[in-house]
């Protein structure tokens, strides 16, 4: 998810809840979905998870293009993550991924 100010998505041309496609340098497109958001001052992008998935730095420049057809997964790859679950309990799979996949 990547939150822009209204401003900037305007003159992108793009709207709220849109599907965009983001390339950092030779690195692989991204895909992220755009919120407007408007305490967002300027043209910040997106959270710092984010940032550290495209190995992006504060005041790098990204292109952003407008994807009109993305088709839906067929899965994901869950990478292991115990030292996140220590001490939680109870079905993790109905918590945390399985929002995001419902339609």
């Amino acid at each position: 998810v990547a939150t822009l100010n209204p401003m900037t998505i305007e003159v992108l041309q793009i709207f709220q809840g849109s599907t965009t496609i983001v390339r950092y340098v030779s690195r692989p497109l991204f895909t992220l979905i755009i919120l407007n958001n408007m305490g967002c001052r300027g043209k910040k992008l997106c959270d710092t998870i984010t940032w550290n998935n495209l190995h992006m730095k504060l005041g790098d420049v990204v292109n952003i293009c407008r994807c009109l057809d993305i088709p839906y997964g067929k899965g994901i790859y869950v990478l292991p993550f115990d030292d996140f679950i220590k001490g939680l309990s109870g079905n993790i799979f109905n918590v945390y991924p399985r929002p995001y996949f419902l339609e």
